[in-house]
């Protein structure tokens, strides 16, 4: 039904889910419930909701010592601090879930918190930063061979021959929302989006 594009039918399915789990005190499956209903709640654009829910999920996986579900959900989290352009708590939360990352051995984890960690530099306007995160990002990526390999390849580029610079707010607005279009990122290319419209709206005041 999420798949369908039918959110209200997948989200009634996982409360049904997690209430069963609930019963059976299955606090991995409530884990993995909250998990996926935060995910509808993300799609829908509602990313209160969808963060509360990351954070209880996170505090059921952290019971239960599952450092690799911490991570993912760290990492969802960040998105969702990224798309509000909380670039402190974004930038925690993806440096917790690389060491919890590296700890489990997950390369593929590695390779996502890393590549987000440069998007948060770049943001901040700290290109130096950004591309020593992208190169150790693409590192991996191209050891995993993933199809990833080539956007952060892209950003590379961006950022070494004619991204927009630090002092053009709306150069960088429309890259980082363009950027996350191409990696399907709805929530922050929306976030994005406004900023730039924002942006523009300041300049026409002016």
């Amino acid at each position: 039904y999420r798949t369908r594009g039918d959110l209200d039918r997948a989200l009634a399915l996982y409360q049904e889910s997690l209430q069963i789990d609930e019963l059976l005190g299955d606090k991995q499956g409530k884990a993995a419930s909250l998990h996926q209903m935060a995910a509808v709640y993300l799609t829908r654009g509602d990313l209160d909701r969808a963060l509360a829910l990351y954070q209880e999920s996170l505090q059921l996986l952290e019971l239960l010592g599952d450092k690799q579900g911490k991570a993912a959900s760290l990492h969802n989290m960040a998105n969702i601090f990224m798309a509000r352009g909380e670039w402190v708590e974004a930038e925690r939360a993806l440096q917790d879930s690389l060491r919890l990352a590296q700890g489990v051995g997950s390369v593929e984890h590695m390779a996502f918190a890393t590549g987000k960690l440069g998007l948060v530099a770049a943001a901040r306007g700290d290109r130096s930063t950004a591309l020593a995160h992208y190169r150790e990002a693409l590192a991996l990526h191209e050891r995993l061979g993933m199809p990833e390999a080539q956007q952060v390849r892209r950003m590379i580029a961006d950022l070494e021959g004619g991204g927009a610079p630090a002092d053009d707010p709306l150069g960088q607005a429309i890259a980082r929302a363009r950027g996350a279009a191409d990696r399907g990122e709805v929530a922050s290319a929306i976030a994005a989006q406004e900023q730039a419209v924002a942006l523009l709206r300041q300049a026409g005041e002016g």
